[in-house]
């Protein structure tokens, strides 16, 4: 499903987007995130219009959040920062495709006889405005720590290995 909505966008708009996740919590047509790459004030609202096709297009889709490039969208905890420090309630949460077909398989749906009608999904868009410095992330300095002055390699490794996935992958990026 990911190939076929990075093709989607692809037509839609060539470059925008960057890459399409999809996690197991989102497995069967559940969700979606959605990578995208805002260069010029003529691609701020894109997002907007991915997020109107794919939530068309695909029936019964519940969830799609849309991040920027610094985001990595197979990091659910950042996707989620993305989304409560990016998002406003406001504005950026949408309800789309209400009483459209839905999939049989969701249990939250309405089903009359053989049908199942969806109740809709929702669309996010957890991007920064172009070009508003606000939204940039902290960076630690992480590439400047050298703990090979006090810890050996495999101290190093076992370390790394007791983390949590997120809290490592933090380390080795330096997202704050």
């Amino acid at each position: 499903m990911c190939a076929s909505v990075f093709e989607l966008c692809e037509r839609m708009a060539p470059g925008f987007v960057k890459d399409v996740a999809s996690w197991l919590g989102l497995t069967l047509w559940g969700g979606l995130v959605i990578q995208v790459n805002k260069r010029r004030r003529s691609d701020e609202g894109m997002q907007r219009n991915l997020l109107t096709a794919i939530m068309g297009l695909y029936r019964g889709m519940r969830l799609v959040v849309v991040v920027d490039e610094d985001i990595d969208p197979w990091q659910p905890e950042d996707v989620m920062w993305a989304i409560q420090s990016r998002a406003s309630a406001q504005k950026d949460y949408v309800v789309y495709n209400e009483y459209g077909r839905g999939q049989a398989f969701q249990p939250s749906e309405l089903k009359i006889g053989n049908i199942s009608v969806s109740d809709g999904g929702m669309g996010i868009d957890a991007t920064a405005p172009l070009g508003e410095q606000v939204y940039e992330r902290s960076k630690y300095p992480v590439d400047q720590m050298d703990f090979s002055k006090w810890l050996s390699e495999d101290e190093i490794a076992n370390l790394k290995n007791m983390q949590d996935p997120y809290f490592r992958w933090l380390g080795e990026t330096g997202h704050g």
